[in-house]
């Protein structure tokens, strides 16, 4: 009679389990955005990003590509935040996206957010900054350009890199407003402080 009791007790665990791997399967397969939001609820970022990633290549949808990016900001993985934010900027219509929206502070956060990302994980410093200021139409703060400029400097860059900035933000300087040309002027005294003080 116990083994009876026993082994009914457990077909219906399997059964329960099978049920349940089956439901997570079927979320899992048509409802991504669904599991993105669950994880992100439970706290399970990479997870959040994983699934949201999903949800994004059925769709092709620059919400679902601005949601994945917010998930991967909330990682805090670096290499995750400059996988997934690169592609919403090589999305041409993000900058549209946020005027309609959230607005410039919003494409400079999460520009600046990509960029310090994407320093971090890159060998090539001078392709970082390049794309930095190809995404500044203005230098103000927070602004990409604004951004690794300060990266740069705090993290002890070589001479040459020191100088790539230098030549990138003067050759800039032009295309900025009044103000953001005083805030450009005053960054680069302190970029030839730095590189004065690295000659050897």
């Amino acid at each position: 009679m116990n083994k009876l009791v026993l082994k009914t007790i457990g077909i219906t665990l399997v059964a329960i389990l099978i049920c349940i791997a089956i439901i997570y399967g079927v979320f899992a397969l048509f409802f991504p955005k669904k599991m993105a939001k669950f994880y992100d609820g439970l706290g399970n970022d990479v997870l959040a990003v994983k699934f949201m990633d999903t949800a994004y290549q059925k769709s092709g949808d620059i919400d679902d590509l601005d949601k994945l990016c917010m998930y991967a900001v909330k990682s805090g993985d670096n290499g995750l935040i400059a996988q997934h934010l690169g592609k919403l900027f090589e999305d041409e219509t993000f900058k549209n996206y946020c005027l309609n929206g959230n607005g410039i502070e919003y494409y400079d956060f999460m520009a600046s957010r990509f960029v310090t990302s994407f320093y971090q994980v890159s060998s090539d410093k001078n392709a970082v900054i390049d794309k930095a200021f190809s995404l500044t139409d203005n230098y103000r703060e927070l602004s990409a350009g604004y951004t690794i400029t300060r990266v740069c400097i705090s993290s002890n860059p070589t001479k040459e890199v020191a100088t790539y900035l230098k030549d990138k933000l003067t050759n800039s300087l032009s295309s900025y407003d009044e103000t953001a040309q005083q805030l450009a002027n005053e960054d680069l005294v302190n970029i030839n402080k730095y590189i004065a003080k690295n000659l050897i």
